[in-house]
C-alpha cells in the first residue's frame, strides 16, 4: 500500500493548508501538525516557520476531485479488508 503524495489541502487550510496536506500524509489529526508547528516557532526553532514558507511555495494544491478520490479509496479498502 502506498502512502499518498505530500500537497497543500487549501479547502482545510487555516494559512495556505500545508499541516492539513503533512496531517493527510502522515494519518494524524490537522490540530496536532499546527500545535507542534506553532510550539516549535514559539520556542524559536527559526526554520519551521521557513520550511512553512518553502513548502508553501513548492507543494501542489491537492484539488477537490483528488480528495474525492482519496476517501472513495480508503472507503474501497475498508470495504475490502
Amino acid at each position: 500500500m502506498s502512502k499518498p503524495n505530500l500537497y497543500r489541502i487549501p479547502e482545510s487550510a487555516v494559512i495556505a493548508g500545508v499541516c492539513a496536506g503533512i496531517s493527510e500524509r502522515f494519518g494524524s489529526a490537522v490540530w496536532s501538525v499546527r500545535i507542534l508547528v506553532v510550539i516549535a516557532s514559539l520556542f524559536g526553532i527559526l526554520f519551521v516557520p521557513f520550511i512553512y514558507l518553502v513548502a508553501w511555495l513548492l507543494l501542489d494544491k491537492k484539488t477537490k476531485q483528488q480528495t474525492k478520490l482519496n476517501q472513495d479509496n480508503r472507503e474501497w479498502r475498508g470495504a475490502n479488508e
